[in-house]
């Protein structure tokens, strides 16, 4: 009974409501109770309540509004906690220098190829998807929609595929007793350090960065460690690397720190609202002849729903730039490091930084232009 007078507050309706064993009852349009029996009681209710032309209320204007809204309010403050945890000054959760990564992903043969195959056609999907773009595919410039399923099944489902095969296989890695020992609830692997003779960084980065442990009996141990510095393992070990070529390339990527604005949340959630919002707006005007034309013709619902796919297409498009620049990036610092191995780290430092100007200010200007010329 408290419920439904609360649909009268909502409504600004009164009701007569009448049940078999509970409360019915008389309830005006304030959502007060007029007149009501008790639970199980057998006696006729009276009650009078003025009925009239209701008021236009939020819940008559936009339907069921307190639950979505509130769900947003809870996913906004989450988002704010992981933003405020992760944008803190760099280095603020790094590792000191000599120790032992606190988690790595231990890799049998089978999932490290696995893992590697789908990150390697999510990585194929997106930079094929910008070259689809640069072409002029008219099917992803002009539909919102396909653009978003394409993008879903290319990327974001091997993305997320490789993601759980990783997290199954994640584990806290920690030195005891003599052992490098990997702890996963109640599972335990080891290796006796003693049994170490290198560390031997992975040729290909997939599914990402790793090392395998060689050991002096001859060969490998039977399980990859993906993580994002090998070289840290190996210091943290006290054991030899197997330099490559490819050393000074992860001794660079290790030494340059990533900046707050190389978080995901900062690239491809909160870059494409800002430029979201200012095309949205162009849009309405465009189209409705006003900021809010959409909501004033054909509601809430339909305004958020256009305003997400334009957030969901500037948000597909930053990651294409992201992995194109990404492609440079990388492909630049591997020469770098191959032409002159000693200036590796200054140089991978100006690309990441030139990285993130080309997203950041490259991007906004490049609407700024097209908004001047419409």
């Amino acid at each position: 009974q408290a419920a439904a007078a609360f649909r009268s507050i909502e409504t600004r309706l009164p009701q007569f409501r009448v049940t078999t064993n509970g409360h019915s009852g008389v309830i005006d349009a304030s959502g007060s109770i007029v007149a009501s029996a008790a639970m199980g009681e057998r006696t006729l209710v009276i009650g009078e309540a003025l009925v009239g032309e209701p008021p236009r209320t939020l819940v008559l204007a936009w339907g069921d509004w307190v639950g979505p809204t509130a769900a947003v309010f809870l996913a906004l403050l989450a988002a704010a906690a992981v933003l405020r945890r992760s944008l803190r000054a760099p280095g603020a959760h790094a590792e000191p220098a000599g120790a032992l990564p606190q988690h790595a992903f231990v890799l049998p043969p089978a999932a490290r190829v696995a893992a590697g195959v789908l990150r390697a056609l999510a990585r194929a999907g997106l930079l094929g998807m910008a070259a689809a773009w640069v072409l002029g595919d008219s099917a992803l410039q002009a539909k919102p929609l396909a653009q978003i399923r394409t993008f879903t099944l290319l990327v974001l489902a091997p993305e997320l595929a490789a993601w759980l095969l990783l997290r199954a296989f994640r584990a806290r890695m920690a030195i005891a007793d003599g052992r490098l020992v990997f702890a996963r609830g109640r599972q335990r692997l080891q290796v006796a350090l003693d049994d170490i003779a290198a560390v031997q960084p992975w040729r290909l980065p997939l599914p990402s960065l790793g090392a395998f442990l060689r050991l002096k009996a001859g060969g490998r141990w039977s399980f990859g460690i993906a993580l994002q510095d090998p070289l840290a393992l190996a210091r943290a070990l006290n054991a030899p690397v197997d330099a490559t070529r490819w050393t000074p390339w992860l001794a660079a990527r290790a030494a340059v720190p990533s900046r707050r604005l190389a978080h995901p949340v900062a690239k491809f959630v909160l870059l494409p609202l800002l430029l979201a919002i200012p095309a949205f707006r162009l849009h309405q005007h465009i189209a409705y002849g006003g900021a809010f034309g959409e909501f004033h013709t054909f509601g809430l619902a339909a305004y958020l729903r256009a305003f997400a796919l334009w957030w969901a297409g500037w948000a597909i498009g930053v990651a294409l730039c992201a992995a194109v620049l990404r492609a440079v990036i990388e492909a630049a610092s591997v020469i770098a490091t191959l032409a002159q191995p000693t200036s590796a780290v200054a140089v991978r430092r100006w690309l990441e930084i030139a990285g993130l100007a080309a997203l950041y200010a490259g991007l906004p200007a490049w609407l700024l232009l097209r908004l001047l010329a419409s």
